[in-house]
């Protein structure tokens, strides 16, 4: 469920920065369709021909959930990184580049996804204030994607504590409300 509610709109969000960069990205949902690498089942976006390799991302999510987390910022995101770059290794060739893009729960993006969002941001071209307007553009609304993420993640954790949704009591249409109230 955390894939579906958290991993795929970041990981579809950042296909289309890329694609608004002119990289051509696709999302895969397996490794071996990437020629030459070993077979992963994983949901992955890959960006074919950049500087002639391969460019595979993975989205994947982390909360400071230990003492060194919750005090060192971006701890979390940062071991989250080196997991994902260790457990790759194997199916990695020269010609694909492994990228995590690792983000916790308060929206920290790891040092990888920046230089990733950054490289996006150069393929795009165009002045230095057209670089960085798209480059703060596209964090932005990285950074709110992830946020709604969380948010429908604790709320379908939390469904049981909730209240029912009641019935609103205000018009169903502003028609509706001017008859109602004696407008005719």
């Amino acid at each position: 469920a955390r894939a579906r509610t958290w991993h795929d709109p970041i990981r579809d969000m950042i296909s289309t920065m890329a694609l608004n960069a002119g990289v051509p990205a696709k999302t895969e949902v397996n490794l071996s369709k990437v020629s030459g690498a070993a077979s992963v089942q994983e949901r992955l976006l890959r960006m074919d021909n950049v500087l002639g390799k391969s460019i595979v991302t993975d989205v994947c999510t982390t909360v400071c959930d230990t003492s060194l987390s919750s005090t060192i910022p971006g701890h979390a995101v940062a071991m989250k990184e080196k997991f994902k770059l260790d457990y790759y290794a194997s199916y990695l060739t020269p010609a694909i580049t492994l990228i995590p893009v690792c983000v916790d729960e308060h929206g920290r993006f790891g040092l990888q996804a920046d230089s990733l969002f950054q490289f996006l941001a150069r393929c795009r071209g165009g002045s230095r204030g057209d670089t960085q307007f798209f480059l703060t553009y596209w964090r932005r609304k990285l950074a709110v994607c992830s946020s709604r993420a969380v948010i429908n993640i604790i709320r379908a954790a939390m469904h049981h504590l909730l209240p029912p949704q009641e019935q609103s009591h205000l018009q169903a249409s502003a028609h509706a409300a001017h008859a109602n109230h004696g407008f005719s």
